[in-house]
């Protein structure tokens, strides 16, 4: 076998045994490794007829006594080849250093793609809620975008929502490497299974997919948090997009500010549940967030190829949507002594002909045209601003809904 011949590989693929082995826990991991020295010299220990590991518990003690053969060695190794998993093991030049930050690091790190993608100058973990508003969507998807184009690697999780806009805004930069998923099982298996066309299409583009589970191991609750811990440490920065007070997201934001990570959060209305985590970040301290050059500043980075026009468009979009103190009033249409039977003195274009019809005689929200038009935010949020001044709709008192004027 290959690994009998190469020592770096050697020493994979007993890390590749060690860890698979059942009973095995991250406690007890580092106690064997602490005691009996690397994986290797466990294995040779726990050949001896007279080996004995009376701390650890029945299971594993079982385990050892029954996998120390090298056939148990080779069907570890067999099993990653087969699902082209890699086995970065902690002491591996590749396994990546921002991990080494934890206080329990992984043991080792199971990586289908490219290791390389682990180790970016700059990554920003993007998380955020399954649940989302259209525009928590484009606001993830703008924002990947953007910090992927400039050169930041995406880390996310993989999940429904916002996770999914991350990833895909990442691969729409079109940048090889531009992101990273992050599973809460093996990597034997895609969770969740409607998105292995997003897994392959990560990898593909030159990205990885990273677990600290061992390849055979399923998806349940208690591997969640161990996921988000992972996120957060990948990234030097983390990015709160969307989220509702009870979120798993606090477990990642937790994770952030444990290792000293700059947390951002993007801003919401004072009356959308989803976004009220992003809210409360904002008010202990969290930096606002409300485009990509906002985070890239804070590292010293620059948005290379945006202008300042396309900033200041995605800047007045969360404006639009910031609660205001005081509320602003809608606008009071011009005196005329034109007659009701009369034409407006505007002429509409197609897509504010849409808006319009959109809003018909009720009202209607930022996020409900966005879904209802189909159109992007940045062209919806211009085309409001100019309905807006032609007369054509005015804001409500509350603000961030609109009505047709009549």
């Amino acid at each position: 076998m290959l690994y009998e011949e190469n020592p770096r590989l050697r020493n994979k693929a007993y890390w590749a045994w060690l860890h698979s082995l059942p009973g095995l826990t991250p406690k007890f991991g580092r106690a064997l490794l602490t005691q009996y020295g690397d994986p290797a010299q466990i294995f040779a220990y726990a050949a001896q007829p007279d080996a004995r590991f009376d701390a650890f518990s029945g299971r594993l003690r079982e385990s050892l006594r029954r996998e120390a053969h090298p056939a148990a060695v080779r069907a570890a190794v067999d099993r990653l080849m087969r699902h082209h998993i890699q086995i970065l093991p902690r002491d591996d030049r590749d396994f990546p250093p921002l991990l080494h930050q934890l206080h329990d690091p992984p043991l080792c790190l199971y990586v289908t793609g490219n290791p390389a993608a682990l180790q970016a100058d700059l990554a920003v973990a993007i998380v955020g809620t399954r649940s989302y508003t259209p525009y928590g969507k484009s606001t993830a998807f703008d924002m990947a975008r953007d910090l992927a184009a400039a050169g930041a690697r995406i880390v996310s999780g993989l999940a429904f929502g916002i996770d999914c806009a991350a990833h895909e805004g990442a691969l729409a930069s079109e940048r090889r490497g531009a992101t990273i998923a992050v599973l809460p099982c093996g990597l034997d298996a895609i969770y969740p299974p409607s998105h292995a066309g997003l897994a392959r299409h990560i990898v593909e583009n030159g990205g990885a997919l990273v677990s600290e589970l061992s390849p055979g191991t399923t998806v349940h609750p208690r591997y969640f948090p161990t996921r988000n811990r992972l996120m957060a440490a990948l990234g030097h920065g983390l990015l709160v997009v969307e989220a509702p007070l009870q979120s798993g997201v606090q477990h990642t934001v937790s994770a952030a500010l444990d290792l000293g990570r700059d947390v951002f959060a993007v801003p919401h209305p004072a009356n959308n549940p989803s976004g009220a985590l992003c809210n409360e970040l904002l008010r202990d301290g969290a930096t606002i967030a409300c485009s990509a050059a906002d985070i890239l500043s804070a590292f010293s980075r620059e948005l290379p190829f945006a202008t300042q026009a396309e900033i200041d468009v995605r800047r007045a979009l969360v404006a639009e949507t910031r609660p205001r103190t005081p509320q602003r009033m809608a606008k009071t249409p011009p005196a005329t002594n034109a007659s009701k039977d009369e034409k407006p003195a505007y002429e509409l274009t197609d897509e504010e002909a849409l808006i319009v019809a959109q809003i018909g005689r009720g009202e209607r929200s930022a996020d409900e045209l966005i879904a209802g038009t189909g159109l992007p935010v940045p062209k919806l949020l211009r085309a409001l601003t100019t309905l807006m001044t032609k007369g054509a709709i005015a804001e409500t008192e509350a603000g961030n809904r609109y009505f047709v004027r009549a």
